[in-house]
């Protein structure tokens, strides 16, 4: 007996459907009560052993609204995060935001490759040449500070948490050669492959890596709400990998999909 978890588009993009066809099931796990809720962070999560995390349980019930993933991501934010209050979970904008910002980019030592997560998220999948033609040059304009397309600085405001120097400007940047710049990056990216479960392999693409959809859609999300200071960096983004691969697909039309 096999089991896999997530909605329908992420099962379908994993082939569970191909391998076992008919004999899968589909079922729908409801939200937990606030009951299972509590019992889930204080024995599951362990939370009840530490009078500290104890007092976070009411707070990060009610935010979660039974969501067991989203408790799960709030359980690991509190047990690193040792000055986190109730009141701070309770403004928190999202917790899968949050999650992000804390778990994920705040553990990138290389700031170039906190600015790749950042744009690599619009892709579905990349590979070295997609980070170099597209990726790179919208890079170079974040590190130099140029905030015309994208501020990071706005995030903080969704989130309701710091978010300074997760996006610094990085001196130099700018006088590099773009594919210098991404074949350094996506050697310290393959570095990651194996040690976090952010970034894996592309299935069935070779030289290809794809971020998990738990990062990615929450970066989609802010670089998308950058809209509402009239900057428009998801857009360019977007329009930059269609031009990408209109030009791949002309000059290769034997692989044209």
């Amino acid at each position: 007996e096999a089991v896999a978890w997530g909605s329908d588009g992420d099962l379908r993009s994993t082939g569970f459907g191909e391998h076992f066809g008919s004999q899968a099931r589909t079922e729908q796990l409801l939200p937990f009560s606030d009951d299972e809720a509590r019992t889930y962070l204080e024995t599951m999560r362990g939370m009840a052993q530490d009078a500290r995390l104890r007092a976070l349980i009411p707070a990060m019930v009610l935010k979660c609204q039974g969501n067991p993933f989203k408790l799960s991501l709030l359980a690991e934010i509190a047990r690193d995060d040792a000055d986190l209050t109730a009141e701070e979970i309770e403004n928190f904008a999202a917790v899968d935001l949050v999650y992000l910002v804390k778990r994920v980019v705040g553990r990138i030592k290389n700031d170039l490759l906190k600015w790749l997560l950042r744009y690599a998220a619009v892709p579905r999948l990349f590979t070295l040449d997609f980070i170099a033609d597209v990726i790179i040059p919208f890079i170079k304009q974040g590190a130099a500070g140029d905030l015309g397309l994208d501020d990071p600085a706005q995030d903080e405001t969704l989130l309701g948490v710091s978010t300074r120097d997760l996006f610094p400007v990085i001196p130099g940047t700018g006088s590099l050669q773009d594919r210098e710049i991404a074949a350094n990056i996506w050697i310290e990216l393959t570095r990651y492959v194996s040690q976090v479960s952010w970034v894996q392999t592309a299935r069935g693409i070779p030289d290809a890596l794809a971020l998990n959809p738990e990062v990615r859609e929450p970066m989609c999300f802010l670089l998308q709400e950058q809209e509402q200071g009239e900057r428009y960096i998801f857009l360019a983004l977007n329009r930059a990998a269609a031009a990408y691969f209109s030009s791949k697909a002309q000059n290769d039309p034997e692989r044209r999909t």
